[in-house]
């Protein structure tokens, strides 16, 4: 409402499997429905449909996430993540921010850049002083850096 970005939920997605054979994921998704005061404890900006003034039910919301996961999952199993990189993009809360990403590409190191996007192939697009670095895997979690 005020131009400030807050959280609404996340993903996480377990890939396994061998790089030329079957791959498997396991995808979680979480919304927050009605944090209340647990907002307060939350180490980032959030919100949850309850603020939003959202009505649908949590069974209505899980109908419309899985609605879309049926659509979408078919082509991702035939095409990959490439056709969906320009609407990732487009929705990229952070995209053109200064980020702090911790324990990226497995190494357990922090790094700091400008959130770019995502690449054709998911990896996320970090712009740090040495260069563009893609970040493939690990425990990703991006935080906006304080201005």
């Amino acid at each position: 409402r005020d131009g400030t970005w807050r959280k609404l939920g996340g993903i996480l997605i377990d890939v396994s499997g061998a790089a030329a054979g079957t791959v498997a994921a396991v995808i979680g998704i979480g919304l927050n429905v009605n944090l209340g005061p647990a907002a307060a404890q939350i180490d980032q900006p959030v919100t949850d449909t309850h603020t939003l003034n959202c009505k649908a039910t949590r069974a209505a919301l899980l109908a419309a996430i899985l609605t879309e996961l049926a659509a979408v999952l078919p082509s991702f199993a035939r095409d990959g993540f490439a056709p969906l990189v320009d609407e990732w993009n487009q929705r990229h809360a952070w995209r053109g921010l200064p980020v702090r990403l911790a324990g990226g590409s497995g190494s357990g190191n922090a790094a700091a850049g400008i959130a770019r996007g995502v690449a054709d192939d998911g990896a996320l697009l970090l712009d740090t002083p040495a260069g563009v670095t893609r970040v493939l895997s690990g425990d990703v979690s991006l935080r906006v850096v304080a201005a």
